[in-house]
């Protein structure tokens, strides 16, 4: 695979993505309840939350090297600069 099909393989996966948030949340909003996102991910100083077909799945940061703890302060402050 080369740089431009992977490119435009993770652009057709993020606007499927938005695509499927964004009808999940209209229904949300049609019919008063509360469904978790189709696919999303959050993350906290301790605990990232992987949103999966709407099921929820925790990971514990403090159970992760320290490499890849330097790599999500560094991705969290690029998000928080944007």
């Amino acid at each position: 695979m080369t740089f431009r099909q992977g490119c435009l393989l993770a652009t057709i996966f993020l606007l499927t993505a938005l695509g499927l948030n964004t009808s999940n949340q209209g229904i949300n909003n049609l019919t008063g309840e509360s469904h978790n996102p189709v696919i999303a991910v959050s993350y906290d100083r301790s605990t990232m939350n992987l949103y999966w077909l709407g099921s929820d799945y925790a990971l514990d940061l403090d159970r992760l090297p320290l490499s890849v703890k330097n790599y999500l302060q560094r991705m969290q402050k690029v998000i928080h600069a944007l």
